[in-house]
């Protein structure tokens, strides 16, 4: 009759429930694969690094309607001399009723 011993028992068992453990890990990672590649794709505006700096900026400026993103920040930050978006644009057109008010 064989002996049951503590190597005998739980090292084999422990070592297959690390096996069944990175199966699962596998499996589950394959699944998710789709989102865990959107997550980590640098051009992606769902990317982790993406969301998580305009969140933070979104919050250190105050910005509640979602509008911040840290590369308008930085292009605001090296442009100061450029038009906004939301900037009114006065046409001066020769001849016509432009921002000089001609005609």
């Amino acid at each position: 009759m064989a002996t049951f011993t503590f190597e005998r028992t739980i090292v084999p068992l422990s070592i297959a429930a690390g096996i069944a453990l990175v199966a699962l890990v596998a499996v589950v990672l394959y699944a998710k694969r789709a989102a865990i590649a959107a997550a980590l794709d640098p051009t992606s505006p769902a990317n982790l690094a993406y969301e998580g700096a305009n969140a933070v900026g979104s919050v250190l400026t105050d910005t509640t309607d979602g509008s911040f993103t840290l590369g308008g920040w930085l292009y605001e930050l090296t442009h100061p001399n450029a038009p906004r978006a939301d900037a009114p644009v006065a046409l001066d057109v020769p001849g016509g009723r432009g921002a000089s008010g001609g005609g």
